[in-house]
């Protein structure tokens, strides 16, 4: 659970001169925003900042998050345990979605789910079987053999079918088909049923109900290099 007794360091500003997801995608279609870094981690939930009331939940306070004081460019991070840590919230998804994350893997074991939809394998972004790298799968598998070491990268990652894509730090490294099932929310630190969780830091996250475009993409990419040094 929340570790600290849910205690914040004194976070730097969170940018200069950048705007934020918010801002920049608007909350028709920023369907959820969540950040370690300005949310103390009330009990059992995750707030989300897109103003859509999607809050991440978690009812049983031992399966909650701990928090990482300082983890990155002197923000807070939560962690999840790599054991039984995990949140889920259940709201309509469009089929074409775009998921963009500021995580951290802690160490290699086995699969390790780092999100889902709201039912079990409807937006998976996972370590596949054991790989040291990440995969998406929507009913198939993109499996994307691109290293990932262990310090934070950020991803954004792109559910429409046969022209899904993974771009890791601003890059695209894989494109294809991650199949079309609807995912029906949003699970982070495990598949939705909470079966094969992640040894993964969380700093930052947000699900839009669309792709993005270039200019979004890039003022998104400011946001993160501006707030987080990436």
């Amino acid at each position: 659970m929340f570790s600290n007794s849910m205690m914040m360091a004194a976070q730097p500003p969170a940018s200069s001169g950048s705007s934020d997801p918010l801002s920049i995608i608007g909350a028709n279609d920023l369907l959820g925003w969540w950040r370690a870094f300005d949310d103390p981690g009330t009990a059992g939930q995750l707030t989300d900042k897109s103003g859509n009331s999607h809050h991440l939940l978690q009812p049983t306070s031992t399966k909650e998050f701990s928090m990482l004081a300082a983890a990155i460019n002197g923000h807070d991070a939560w962690k999840a345990d790599g054991i039984d840590d995990f949140y889920k919230a259940s709201f309509t998804v469009a089929a074409t979605r775009e998921l963009w994350a500021i995580i951290r893997k802690r160490k290699d074991s086995g699969w390790q789910n780092v999100f889902d939809g709201g039912s079990i394998s409807s937006q998976l972004v996972y370590n596949y079987n054991g790989d040291t790298y990440l995969s998406m799968y929507a009913g198939a598998l993109l499996r994307v053999s691109s290293s990932q070491p262990t310090s934070f990268l950020y991803h954004r990652l792109l559910f429409n079918g046969a022209s899904s894509e993974m771009a890791q730090n601003g890059v695209l490294i894989a494109s294809g088909d991650t199949g079309s099932s609807l995912s029906g929310g949003l699970t982070v630190g495990s598949s939705s049923n909470g079966t094969q969780p992640s040894h993964y830091d969380y700093a930052d996250f947000w699900l839009i109900n669309r792709a993005t475009t270039t200019a979004e993409q890039t003022s998104l990419n400011s946001y993160i290099t501006a707030t987080y040094a990436l």
